[in-house]
């Protein structure tokens, strides 16, 4: 009778475990990790060690919040810039995906606090390209000229954070035009994040939708003011910084801090 009572409970055991095991492999994984040097003076690495419970063929992705990404299950990173970076994990597998999310701070030897904001203030053209990369007038419509009607936009992954205004006043290209600048609109588009990147896209604004001149990624943090002393800081601090794309278009970037 105990022999039979000890095959009982062992086949009701046996029975569980693979149930549980074919449950948790039947369904999407559940993403998990701990952070290994969080809280580091930048230019440091953060390691980003999975703990996602085992379950067959899962796939992970990793957005490490500054534009860089990861396949592996374990991914160390290098932040070169201080602020605060949402790190994402996506555990998916046949059955669908989870993701999981937490924050990462990155210190700096400035003090960033000085500021709460800047923004996109104007772009200065210095140098465009008489022609498109196809070698054709950008514009080429009859009387319109060839000049581009220029146009910027500030955005990250999400949003759009300013929008300069055309210049289609501006109908026939000539080198002696350069540079010009192109003022915003409104006051709109605080950038916060300053670790972040960004990017400026320059287009064409074309009657048939715009056409992509260039685009820029930047990050606040590399061009954060020399720390100001706060008894003659004016209220809106200026920094400026050139780019330069590889078809020959270089613009002036000219941040308003706050």
């Amino acid at each position: 009778m105990k022999k039979l009572l000890l095959f009982g409970f062992m086949f009701f055991t046996f029975t569980t475990c693979q149930k549980q095991i074919q449950d948790v492999g039947s369904r999407p994984p559940i993403p998990s990790f701990v952070l290994h040097n969080n809280n580091c003076l930048a230019p440091c690495s953060v390691l980003f060690i999975n703990t996602t419970a085992g379950t067959y063929d899962t796939e992970y992705e990793w957005s490490f919040g500054d534009g860089d990404s990861s396949n592996l299950d374990s991914p160390r990173h290098s932040y070169f810039t201080s602020g605060k970076y949402n790190v994402q994990l996506i555990a998916k597998n046949k059955f669908g995906y989870n993701t999981q999310n937490k924050e990462v701070t990155i210190q700096a030897d400035v003090n960033l606090s000085f500021f709460s904001l800047c923004r996109v203030d104007r772009i200065t053209y210095v140098k465009i390209p008489a022609t498109n990369p196809e070698g054709k007038p950008w514009d080429d419509l009859p009387g319109n000229g060839a000049f581009p009607e220029l146009q910027w936009l500030v955005r990250d992954t999400t949003r759009i954070y300013n929008r300069g205004q055309e210049m289609s006043e501006l109908v026939n290209f000539d080198p002696k035009l350069l540079p010009f600048t192109v003022p915003r609109e409104g006051l709109s588009g605080s950038l916060r994040q300053f670790g972040q990147y960004y990017t400026i896209i320059i287009q064409d604004a074309d009657v048939d939708g715009p056409e992509l001149m260039a685009a820029f990624r930047f990050r606040p943090i590399d061009h954060y003011p020399t720390q100001p002393d706060k008894a003659i800081t004016p209220s809106i601090f200026q920094t400026e910084f050139t780019l330069k794309s590889s078809d020959g278009l270089e613009i002036l970037v000219s941040l308003g801090w706050q």
